[in-house]
C-alpha cells in the first residue's frame, strides 16, 4: 500500500507531466502533404520539446471543418497550400494576428494585409515537356496545351486541385475570362477525361513518353530530376513574353494561428520556427519551394525568380477571385 508520501510525490510527477507535456502539443489542420511538412515538424519538435500532432486533408475541407467549429474548435493553426484559402480563412475572421517580429520577417507580397497569416513557401505552375516529343521546344505556354494535335498527350490535375485554381485564376487575370474558358474546354478534350491525383504522376508520364507536356508545381519536377538526374524533360518556365500582361502562375503555401487557440505561445514559437531562416532553408534544399524570406536563397539548382517574370495576380486576389474560378472549370466540364 502506497505510504503517503509516495502519493504526495506521485501526484506531482502527473500535475508536472500534465502541465509540461499535455499542454506542450499543438494541433495543426494541415493542407499541404505530410512529406512537406514533418522533417520540418520533426526539427522543431526536437528543438523545444513542444510536440505536434498534423491531421492533413484538402486545404478547403479542413478551412470548412475550422468555421464549422468555431470556438469549440481544439485546433491551434492552420496550414493551407494556397493563398485563397488562407484568404477566405481571414475573411471569416478565422485566424489570430501574428506578433508584428513574425510578420516583418517575411515581404509584404507574401502575408496577410490583415497581419493574420504569413506565407511559407512559393511555387510556380511550370510545364513539362519530353525532350524526345515533336512539339519541344514549341510550348512556350499553358494556353499551348490547347492545341488540336496535342489530344491525349497533355497532363494535368483534376479541377478541384488547388495550385490548378489559383493557375486559373491567373490566367484569367492575364488573358481574360472568355480565352481562359476556351482553354479550359480545349485541355478538357486533349485529356481525353484521363486527369492525374498527383502531380508526382504527370511528371513521371512525361518522361517515360507517356505524355509530351504537362502542367505541375515546379518541385515535382525538380524532385524527380533529383531522383532520376537523365530523365528525359526539360522545365518550361511558361508565358514570358516581355511584352503585355503575362508571367508565370505563382501561389504560396502558409500557416495562420487559429483565433481560438489556448496554446497561442507555442502556436508563436511554431511559426516563428517555420519562418527562420533554419525552417526557410529547409523548404528550400529539402522540398525544392521557393523561400518566401528574401534573405534565404532558393536551392542553387532552381532557376531564382529574378530570372523570370511572374503574374501580376495579387494573393488578394487569388482569394477574392477563388469561388468564380470554380464555377469556370464546373461550367466547361473540367473532371472536379
Amino acid at each position: 500500500m502506497p505510504t503517503v508520501r509516495t502519493t504526495i510525490l506521485l501526484s506531482l510527477l502527473l500535475s508536472v507531466f500534465s502541465s509540461n507535456t499535455w499542454s506542450e502539443e499543438l494541433l495543426v489542420y494541415s493542407g499541404r502533404k505530410e512529406k512537406f511538412v514533418k522533417p520540418l515538424i520533426e526539427e522543431f519538435t526536437l528543438q523545444t520539446g513542444i510536440n505536434v500532432k498534423l491531421v492533413s486533408d484538402n486545404s478547403s475541407t479542413l478551412l470548412s471543418r475550422l468555421s464549422l467549429e468555431d470556438r469549440k474548435t481544439e485546433v491551434d493553426l492552420y496550414i493551407s497550400n494556397d493563398a485563397g484559402n488562407l484568404h477566405r480563412g481571414s475573411i471569416f475572421g478565422l485566424f489570430r494576428k501574428l506578433p508584428e517580429d513574425i510578420s516583418t520577417s517575411i515581404p509584404a507580397e507574401h502575408r496577410s494585409i490583415e497581419n493574420d497569416w504569413v506565407g511559407l513557401s512559393g511555387r510556380l505552375r511550370v510545364l513539362v515537356v519530353n525532350n524526345n516529343s515533336p512539339f519541344s521546344g514549341k510550348i512556350n505556354s499553358v494556353f499551348d496545351m490547347a492545341k488540336p494535335e496535342l489530344k491525349g498527350r497533355i497532363g494535368i490535375t483534376k479541377g478541384s486541385n488547388e495550385s490548378f485554381i489559383g493557375g486559373v485564376t491567373t490566367y484569367i487575370g492575364f488573358a481574360g475570362k472568355q480565352q481562359t474558358s476556351q482553354w479550359l474546354s480545349d485541355i478538357k478534350v486533349n485529356t481525353g477525361d484521363e486527369v492525374f491525383k498527383k502531380h508526382s504522376k504527370i511528371v513521371k508520364a512525361v518522361a517515360d513518353g507517356k505524355k509530351d507536356v504537362g502542367l505541375v508545381n515546379h518541385y515535382y519536377a525538380y524532385r524527380h530530376l533529383k531522383k532520376h538526374p537523365d530523365a528525359p524533360f526539360k522545365i518550361v518556365i511558361p508565358d514570358q513574353k516581355k511584352t503585355g500582361n503575362t508571367g508565370v502562375a505563382w501561389n504560396i503555401a502558409g500557416i495562420a494561428i487559429s483565433k481560438f487557440t489556448d496554446n497561442a505561445e507555442a502556436a508563436e514559437k511554431l511559426v516563428k520556427f517555420l519562418t527562420s531562416k533554419e525552417g526557410q532553408k529547409m523548404f528550400a534544399q529539402a522540398n525544392q519551394e521557393y523561400p518566401t524570406r528574401i534573405d534565404v536563397p532558393a536551392a542553387s539548382h532552381i532557376t531564382p525568380f529574378k530570372d523570370f517574370k511572374l503574374a501580376s495576380t495579387s494573393i488578394e486576389e487569388l482569394g477574392s477571385q477563388r469561388e468564380k474560378t470554380i464555377w469556370e472549370i464546373q461550367r466547361v466540364g473540367l473532371q472536379y
